[in-house]
């Protein structure tokens, strides 16, 4: 990174107790050990690198697409002009699965970072302002009940009240005026 002068810049990192758990036969199975010697912590799961990335093949024949059908051409020696740019990393390409993808969550940031890398960021938060699907739940019959109450009980009955009260202290202070 340093020495091609790119910039990475973390998107989304890992849980701060990744790698702080003794899962000693998962582990030793698939021949996992952890990352960093600290032995845990938060690990970048998702970056976004943006510099001038280098030409892998500067010098060398550019590798066939194709086979060709002429024998003995040598390919095209690579000459490309580099030129700034931007690239996701993401650790894992599992959250881009039909299945996973189809339940919105990783959907979402996917267009996003389409959206990043096409348009400079730009159009990224208007994606974010969608409608999410709140689902209200019925109350019971009891509570039903309960509401009905407060709201066409309690409530005039309160009103009533302090105006009843608002109307005998208005009249003591008119007997007080009229008697003074």
């Amino acid at each position: 990174m340093k020495q091609y002068d790119l910039k990475a810049t973390t998107l989304f990192t890992s849980s701060p107790e990744s790698w702080t758990q003794s899962v000693y036969d998962y582990n030793q199975s698939f021949g996992l050990s952890p990352p960093n010697s600290k032995g845990g912590g938060r690990l970048p799961l998702g970056v976004l690198v943006t510099g001038t990335f280098p030409d892998p093949y500067a010098g060398q024949p550019i590798p066939e697409w194709q086979k060709s059908e002429q024998k003995g051409a040598s390919a095209p020696v690579s000459s490309l002009n580099p030129k700034p740019g931007q690239l996701i990393v993401v650790g894992c390409s599992e959250m881009f699965t039909e299945q996973i993808v189809a339940s919105g969550g990783h959907l979402t940031f996917f267009l996003n970072a389409v959206d990043t890398l096409v348009s400079g960021g730009k159009l990224v938060g208007i994606r974010n302002k969608q409608q999410t699907l709140r689902i209200l739940s019925i109350p019971s019959t009891a509570k039903r009940a309960w509401l009905r109450f407060l709201n066409l009980g309690l409530m005039p009955i309160v009103i009533v009240g302090v105006s009843l009260a608002h109307a005998a202290w208005r009249r003591r202070l008119r007997e007080a005026y009229a008697g003074a």
